[in-house]
């Protein structure tokens, strides 16, 4: 089972059928089959139930997105281009295509931009950008 306690960093998933689609959150309670979360808006704090299905850790959550822009790196290599050589639009469309939700495809395109593709180890800034913008910093213990 994927590890759940309060405290710990959620998405709650907004969309099943589609990778990426979620919106962070804190887990401050748990029951049998739900949890109660904490969703930061501009508004202020807003927390509510949700089942538990709806929910997937953060990291968890990252390494399905990494999983997807890194096949698209891949199919883009093998074609002798990268993610830094396409167009923003075309790179959105194969992110969307590899299975990422419209926003979290746009997201990583962007990510992608300020990155140096003829740097040593592109992929890697890449990837790493994009896992520091979905996966939260924990405060040190």
């Amino acid at each position: 089972m994927l590890d759940m306690d309060i405290g710990n960093a959620v998405y709650l998933v907004t969309d099943h059928k589609a990778t990426g689609a979620g919106v962070p959150a804190v887990i401050c309670g748990l029951r049998e089959r739900s949890a109660r979360i904490a969703i930061e808006r501009e508004e202020g704090t807003k927390t509510f139930d949700v089942p538990l299905w709806d929910l997937l850790p953060a990291r968890a959550y990252t390494a399905a997105i990494l999983r997807a822009c890194y096949g698209v790196w891949e199919n883009l290599d093998h074609q002798g281009r990268s993610p830094g050589t396409v167009h923003e639009d075309h790179l959105v469309r194969e992110l969307a295509r590899a299975g990422l939700a419209e926003k979290t495809a746009e997201m990583c395109a962007r990510l992608c931009w300020d990155v140096d593709w003829n740097s040593k180890s592109p992929l890697s800034a890449w990837l790493k950008a994009v896992r520091s913008f979905y996966l939260p910093k924990l405060p040190a213990a």
